[in-house]
């Protein structure tokens, strides 16, 4: 190879290291000519995964921040040549983690539902919480408990905009979403078939919704319909660390590929072994100073229908997003969550949630403390 031009450039090292199978290190540096005869490479340590963890006044601290760095110097009195080898692996990793040359992506789709009214000022938290036509109950449910926070109808100010993203069904009437649009004004419905295959076009929708009419809200959340968030305990985690350009939720490091089955992914959409780093799509945050260049990213990246893997993970790590891990985030293998894990504070989101658990876990929070609920010995 040639001897390095004069100016900057920069290598890019992964060192995969475990720290409770939650954190790996990034090792930078750059490499510089000074002159003919003096190089200098700076060696710059970053953490890449910021770490949340809540402590005894239940405020959330950030113990890893990606700006803290460890930076080393190293001078060379003589010219140098650098070389670098990649693995077939990484070459093709290089090609297929970046934007292609043309649109091989596009997202022809249109809302035939959406709200009247968008994000009005004020607003913290815009809600996405994807919905099938055929669930009325459930969006009912979460409308009645846990959506309604931040509601100025409540007495509160107004905080969330909650929404939910449909796609359409033949045997669900359009006239009876459309008077359900009518009455709560929180529809999102886009004109392709609402099938679990189709799970990307519906992360796209509420990504495109976003971008284009809440685009100054901080920050995006995007739920299943059977999910139940303590949205004022995440509020104030995000009003306490004020994230940017970072998804949060229930972290996935090193996933491995399924060829068969439910989640099967042929080689020629996805020729590796393991997903990159992602967040569960059960429930995850989003700073919306992302969302734009998420969905736009998308238009030049081949899709895969799991949307999760897609969005927090490819066009993620793609445009170079960090990952916020919180303990707080349920993963879809969690039991049912109890009342008093939100009132304790020992947890953000609740899996498995059906309506009357929701309505449930409404009532008992309203009643009990923390001081009420059991502690482990």
């Amino acid at each position: 190879m040639r001897s390095c031009p004069r100016g900057w450039r920069p290598f890019i090292l992964l060192l995969s290291i475990f720290v409770g199978h939650r954190f790996f290190l990034l090792l930078f540096f750059t490499d510089r000519q000074v002159d003919d005869q003096t190089r200098v490479i700076d060696y710059v340590i970053q953490h890449d995964i910021v770490r949340l963890t809540t402590v005894a006044n239940n405020r959330s601290t950030i113990t890893t921040i990606s700006k803290t760095m460890t930076t080393r110097r190293m001078t060379t009195t003589k010219t140098t040549t650098a070389t670098t080898t990649m693995s077939p692996e990484q070459v093709q990793e290089q090609i297929y983690y970046r934007r292609q040359a043309t649109i091989v992506n596009p997202f022809p789709y249109v809302l035939v539902t959406s709200p009247r009214t968008a994000c009005p000022d004020g607003i913290i938290l815009v809600i996405v919480v994807h919905s099938h036509p055929s669930y009325r109950e459930r969006r009912d449910a979460i409308r009645r408990t846990w959506g309604r926070y931040g509601d100025s109808q409540q007495g509160e100010p107004r905080l969330t905009r909650l929404v939910f993203a449909l796609g359409v069904d033949a045997k669900v009437s359009a006239d009876a979403v459309k008077a359900e649009s009518g009455v709560y004004d929180d529809i999102i419905q886009g004109n392709f078939v609402d099938a679990y295959k189709n799970m990307t076009l519906k992360s796209l929708l509420g990504l495109k919704w976003v971008s284009e009419q809440c685009a100054r809200v901080p920050y995006m959340l995007k739920s299943d319909d059977d999910m139940f968030i303590s949205i004022p305990y995440l509020i104030d985690i995000l009003q306490t660390t004020r994230p940017k350009r970072s998804i949060m939720g229930p972290f996935n490091w090193h996933s491995k590929v399924h060829r068969r089955g439910k989640w099967a992914i042929s080689k020629e959409l996805f020729p590796f072994k393991w997903y990159p780093a992602y967040e569960s799509g059960s429930c995850y945050v989003i700073t919306v100073d992302i969302v734009r260049e998420l969905y736009e990213t998308s238009a030049y990246v081949t899709p895969l229908f799991i949307d999760d893997v897609y969005v927090t993970g490819i066009l993620a790590k793609i445009i170079g997003v960090k990952h916020v891990v919180h303990e707080g985030f349920a993963y879809w293998i969690d039991r049912a969550p109890k009342a008093c894990d939100f009132v304790t504070r020992k947890k953000i989101s609740g899996t498995k949630v059906t309506p009357k658990l929701m309505y449930s876990l409404w009532k008992d929070m309203k009643e009990l403390t923390a001081e009420k609920c059991p502690t482990k010995k």
